[in-house]
């Protein structure tokens, strides 16, 4: 299983009528590259999807510690990556057996985006208390990447959809 995420002209997206045609228009025949904006080569570094799930367990646990109060965008941050119920604004995932589980609007991307640029992710990596797999410098590096992704979809004025299977 893998994650990934891209940018998708949002004016794009509200031409169709509901979540269904954009599922059975772009999703599910695949022609969701001829809308979709690709990240830039290498700023998507890991596509792990069992990386995904262990940050997001670390972010959890970090949420429920003494230090959460260190870390005031962390409840934001947390909406993108938690398991369960994520941001969908496009009301897809569930049409898609919620493996296209995200959709942003540009202003939830910009929002977003202002949220990881007040997280200081090596305070948070070192913070978290590990209790997966995972190693403080690959929970930077998970972290790292969908702050560039916000970045670079942002300043391009997109929505985003992200997908996990």
């Amino acid at each position: 299983m893998q994650v990934t995420c891209f940018g998708f002209p949002w004016e794009e997206v509200r031409k169709r009528p509901n979540a269904q045609a954009v599922v059975d228009e772009m999703i599910l025949t695949d022609d969701i590259v001829h809308y979709a904006v690709p990240l830039p080569e290498g700023l998507w570094r890991s596509d792990s999807a069992s990386q995904h799930f262990a940050v997001i367990e670390e972010l959890g646990l970090l949420a429920e510690s003494t230090h959460a109060a260190r870390h005031p965008s962390l409840p934001e941050v947390r909406r993108l990556l938690a398991e369960g119920p994520s941001i969908d604004e496009l009301g897809i995932a569930p049409l898609t057996d919620d493996c296209y589980y995200i959709s942003l609007s540009p202003e939830t991307v910009s929002h977003l985006a202002h949220s990881f640029a007040a997280l200081n992710l090596e305070r948070v990596a070192a913070d978290c208390p590990l209790q997966s797999d995972l190693e403080t410098a690959d929970l930077t590096e998970w972290l790292a990447q969908w702050r560039d992704a916000l970045r670079f979809i942002a300043g391009r004025n997109l929505g985003l959809i992200g997908h996990c299977g």
